[in-house]
């Protein structure tokens, strides 16, 4: 299971990586609008918030269920959206909320383990 959140959190990265060019180029979006849309990703910290709530309740595999859940259909619909000015940055939102809980997942699987995979997760992060 700590391999598919790493896993998760590599595929985040790497879409990421490629937000800029069909903004600029299919939405002809300007330097602020794109910034916008990077700030929008900023709330991942609500998401962290709600699953900080909800996964002693929950437990770990439902809610890492859920917020890997929402960064699908945040990626998906950033993909169907990119023509769209209200769907692309909606999906965002959603990419965000998923993005920063499943990143603290693995740490709650394994609380043993819970310093290697912070520093899993971080070189997930830099290999995305």
């Amino acid at each position: 299971m700590i391999v598919l959140l790493l896993s998760i959190t590599l595929l985040q990265f790497v879409v990421l990586t490629y937000m800029r060019p069909p903004l600029r180029k299919l939405m002809d979006a300007s330097p602020d609008a794109i910034g916008l849309v990077f700030a929008l990703y900023a709330f991942g910290f609500v998401g962290i918030v709600i699953a900080s709530r909800i996964v002693d309740s929950w437990g770990a595999w439902r809610t890492s269920l859920l917020f890997g859940a929402l960064i699908m259909v945040g990626i998906a619909g950033w993909t169907v959206g990119l023509d769209s000015d209200p769907l692309m940055p909606a999906a965002v939102v959603v990419w965000g909320l998923g993005f920063a809980a499943a990143n603290s997942m693995p740490q709650v699987r394994s609380p043993l383990l819970a310093s290697a995979t912070v520093a899993l997760n971080i070189s997930v992060l830099h290999i995305g």
